[in-house]
């Protein structure tokens, strides 16, 4: 006789079961929730180290960067750190705007490989425009929030490594006959080029990010200079045949411009007097970054050569006001080479904290205009930059900035000074 008592069991049974399930949701949900976010993000699109940042970004920050990338007549130099953004909707978006310039081969999707989309990008840059070393630094400069692989990290070796050295011309095989220079490249800037290039990468088998890999190598070679073409058939010992233009041909204009004409320089005495001097021989980079032949070029590292290419004085105008009084003593534009570079002119009036006057750069990469920055000089120039008050005493520093994108930059003191004026009547 069927009492019903099996049913009852069954439907307690049921029962339990979905009160089991129901336990499970919270974490089933959870796990749903971190798989959308990380399908939204992208795989290597998350709180990957870009460009010396660690942080995540948030979504606004997002926004705005794809908000620039669609803005219409974008520079270049935004739709290329677009295109190597660590978020894919930031990527999505600048490839979608580099191919209705001209046309990709494909428009990469998410998770496209980082190494076949970047090189899309490259032989996209070398069609359509010049995609030369120097021009990578300057889009790339001041962007946390790129990734590199191989074909655009190539580009960056291009000058912070120099050509792959062939056996017979490593460094090693030049000391028979050098070996005063080997010993003192080891502690050059240029042999250490790599030591500051810090990209942010993804490992492609386990998605985790990190900072790329340069192996073995350090920087420069002798061969990288002494055979700017890359042909490794002879050893170049002239300084003539020594491209230093190859890597810095930013300042070839202004360097040519220097050479064509009278330059200023400071006179042995009285102290801080400058004079014209007719040009004489023409004058090529080694005759001031390698002095006696040095291989040491420690370049921006250099203080007495940073110190010996600017002078600043306080001068009183005509009508009893004030300027800072900039001449430009180096034989290129200052400061020079890159956008990063900058010289922060700060003043201190009648012992009011000191304050930013101006800031000295070339133009930012972006190409926006920027409030308080003025054009690096140009050679034997002189620049007055007047002051709003009319002080009785006045101090002036000048810092030379090598990274003015950085949070945290080096900064260099370059010249100090400081002047009591007499009030006008």
């Amino acid at each position: 006789m069927n009492t019903g008592h099996g049913k009852h069991e069954d439907a307690r049974g049921t029962g339990l079961r979905r009160i089991a399930a129901w336990r499970w949701m919270p974490i089933v949900l959870l796990v749903g929730l971190v798989g959308g976010v990380w399908w939204w993000r992208g795989a290597d699109g998350g709180a990957t180290p870009g460009h010396g940042s660690h942080v995540a970004d948030t979504d606004n920050a997002v926004r705005d960067r794809i908000a620039d990338v669609r803005s219409g007549d974008t520079p270049l130099a935004v739709l290329v750190r677009g295109a190597l953004d660590r978020d894919w909707r930031v990527r999505a978006a600048a490839f979608e705007a580099l191919h209705r310039q001209y046309p990709l081969p494909s428009l990469p999707h998410r998770d496209t490989p980082m190494a076949e989309r970047q090189r899309w990008l490259v032989d996209w840059l070398d069609a359509h425009a010049d995609a030369s070393g120097d021009r990578w630094c300057e889009w790339v400069a001041g962007a946390p929030h790129t990734q590199f692989a191989e074909p655009v990290v190539d580009r960056c070796l291009s000058c912070h490594a120099g050509p792959a050295p062939s056996k017979p011309f490593a460094s090693s095989a030049c000391i028979s006959c050098h070996e005063g220079v080997v010993a003192e490249w080891p502690s050059s800037s240029h042999a250490n080029s790599l030591s500051h290039l810090q990209l942010a990468t993804v490992d492609p088998v386990t998605r985790q990010p990190g900072w790329f890999d340069f192996g073995d190598r350090r920087g420069l070679s002798c061969v990288a200079c002494h055979t700017p073409a890359g042909s490794h058939e002879r050893c170049v010992s002239r300084f003539e045949t020594v491209s230093c233009l190859s890597c810095h041909g930013e300042v070839e204009p202004s360097w040519r411009q220097w050479n064509q004409g009278e330059r200023l320089q400071r006179v042995t005495w009285p102290p801080g007097v400058i004079q014209s001097a007719p040009s004489g021989k023409q004058v090529s980079c080694v005759d001031c970054h390698m002095p006696d032949a040095s291989h040491r070029l420690t370049a921006r590292r250099d203080i007495g050569l940073l110190r010996s290419g600017i002078s600043a004085d306080l001068v009183q105008q005509p009508d009893g006001g004030v300027a800072v009084r900039l001449t430009n003593l180096a034989g290129h534009i200052n400061p020079a080479g890159s956008s990063r570079r900058a010289l922060d002119v700060r003043v201190s009036i009648d012992g009011q904290p000191e304050r930013r006057l101006i800031l000295l750069a070339s133009p930012h990469p972006d190409g926006r205009e920027e409030q308080g920055v003025e054009p690096p000089l140009s050679p034997n120039e002189t620049r007055d930059l007047r002051l709003d008050a009319r002080p009785q005493r006045v101090s002036c520093r000048v810092v030379y900035v090598r990274d003015r994108f950085a949070e945290a930059g080096s900064e260099v003191d370059v010249t100090k000074t400081s002047r009591t004026f007499v009030p006008s009547r």
